[in-house]
């Protein structure tokens, strides 16, 4: 059985021998159409989705399927294989362009890929450009300009504390929003900053700096984790994971507290760290002394608004800092607080509480993401069944 696709295709094929069908180039033509309008047919969201506001409120339905939480005001949708924009959130699509590939924003800017402005004729109206845009959708760092005698240059994907990573011919340093190199490429490897520190490589090993480009912490680790709370995970090369302060030193040996390993690689949350004894989750203080006895049979890794989802036979609820459960086990899901509300599952439907353990919406979503700026993403059907 044909499919119009099919038969373009085969078209092609017999045309030259069939009088009165159009050209090879322009069947080629209807093919681009018609692969362009597939493409665009497999975005299109038909209502499969919302963004709802925490009073319960419906905020829009956006035309083609998003991402899914908003930075800057904005959040990131792909139109097709070769268009894509930001939403604002009142639902308007503020910004469009002929492009590969969008990314959210973080600090003002969006890293975008063969970016080319959608003019009111439909047309692309400048040359397409990888870098970085602002919220008016306008190219504000450009990849062209950051290299050298045709250099290979590689950009990392969001700005933090106001860097960013960039390769340069093999070798890494950061770049501030203007585009400027302010530290100049001279490491293996090199990751975003935290609490004034990032992770660096150099040959097998990890260490760190501070924003001066200045080695802080030696690199001696075979693997090395962002800071938080002022502690951060290492692993050394005899496989020992310690948590050591922004000075390098020792604060907890992780392998001499716990049999299993579980921890947020972002750092200590709320001063604590996470970890498995005797198959139930506890919590460490960043100094080694126990926090939080094991009492639940799974604990999530790190405290979100002063609660962490807790599970005890089967069922979740929210523990406080003082391992007091303070939302009773009753959901068969539960994801992080953000902005006041986190989703929960009650069989196959998500809602959302707020933080007294009150349903705001009741389950009937099939996913739920993150509040973001005042929204989250839902959906409102089930994944097709396979088979």
């Amino acid at each position: 059985m044909f499919t119009r696709r099919s038969f373009l295709k085969t078209a092609i094929v017999a045309g030259a021998a069939i009088p009165g069908l159009p050209s090879l180039s322009t069947f080629g033509e209807i093919i681009d159409k018609v692969n362009d309008k597939l493409a665009v047919e497999a975005t299109l969201n038909r209502r499969k989705y919302q963004f709802v506001k925490a009073d319960g409120n419906i905020a829009f339905t956006p035309r083609y399927v998003p991402g899914t939480y908003f930075k800057n005001g904005l959040i990131s949708t792909k139109i097709g294989d070769t268009q894509g924009g930001y939403y604002n959130q009142s639902g308007k699509l503020v910004i469009h362009a002929n492009c590969f590939s969008v990314f959210p924003f973080s600090e003002g800017l969006a890293y975008v890929e063969n970016w080319s402005p959608v003019s009111a004729n439909h047309h692309a109206s400048s040359k397409p450009e990888t870098g970085f845009i602002d919220t008016t959708g306008t190219m504000h760092i450009r990849k062209s300009r950051l290299g050298i005698n045709n250099s290979k240059v590689e950009l990392g994907w969001e700005f933090s504390e106001g860097l960013l990573p960039v390769g340069i011919n093999g070798k890494y340093g950061y770049i501030d929003r203007t585009g400027d190199i302010v530290i100049e490429p001279r490491f293996d490897y090199a990751t975003d900053f935290h609490e004034g520190l990032a992770v660096v490589h150099s040959g097998s090993t990890c260490g760190y700096i501070n924003r001066f480009g200045e080695i802080a912490i030696e690199p001696r680790y075979a693997t090395a984790f962002d800071f938080s709370e002022g502690c951060a995970f290492v692993n050394t090369k005899k496989n020992n994971m310690l948590c050591i302060d922004k000075r390098g030193r020792m604060v907890m040996d992780l392998d001499m507290k716990i049999e299993e390993f579980t921890f947020n690689v972002h750092g200590p949350s709320s001063g604590m760290i996470c970890v498995k004894r005797e198959g139930r989750s506890c919590f460490y203080h960043a100094d080694g002394n126990i926090a939080l006895e094991p009492a639940y049979d799974e604990v999530r890794p790190y405290f979100s608004e002063g609660l962490v989802p807790a599970a005890i036979d089967g069922k979740w609820g929210y523990m406080n800092k003082l391992g007091e459960m303070v939302i009773p086990p009753q959901f068969d899901g539960a994801n992080d607080f953000s902005e006041g509300m986190a989703a929960v599952r009650i069989k196959e439907r998500y809602g959302f509480i707020n933080k007294h353990g009150e349903m705001v919406f009741e389950p009937r979503f099939y996913q739920a993401f993150h509040f973001s700026e005042g929204l989250s993403l839902v959906k409102l059907v089930p994944d097709a069944r396979r088979g």
